[in-house]
């Protein structure tokens, strides 16, 4: 299966990139691993917390079962999935929700955080 941890170089240039350009704001989305996950990286890598959100096609659950990453901040879900983000505007901070949904469209992860907090400290 495809994952970052397959191509660590191009992962390492992705960081770089971020940090070298100081790009706010980015989420990473990506899917076709047949699971659904939320993982985040650390904030010391580009200078903010840095999160994924991984789901599959709506058909295309049923997974590999238990597959590590220390990363993840919400449980793997492995059954029919779909990802969703949400920004509430409507708040002085706005928020940002990172959720996985079931096929019924049922939320069964989700992880927030105030949009804020993907910005870089002020130099």
């Amino acid at each position: 299966f495809e994952k970052w941890a397959n191509f660590p170089k191009a992962k390492d240039r992705m960081l770089e990139l971020l940090k070298t350009v100081r790009a706010q704001g980015v989420v990473f989305i990506s899917g076709d691993r047949h699971h659904a996950e939320i993982s985040c990286l650390p904030e010391g890598l580009v200078g903010y917390p840095l999160y994924d959100i991984t789901s599959s096609g709506i058909t295309e659950g049923g997974g590999i079962g238990k597959e590590e990453n220390r990363y993840r901040v919400a449980d793997l879900w492995n059954a029919n999935n779909f990802g969703a983000i949400q920004i509430d505007w409507s708040q002085a901070n706005p928020t940002v929700s990172l959720e996985i949904r079931d096929e019924k469209g049922n939320e069964v992860r989700q992880v927030s955080f105030p949009f804020t907090q993907l910005a870089l400290p002020k130099q």
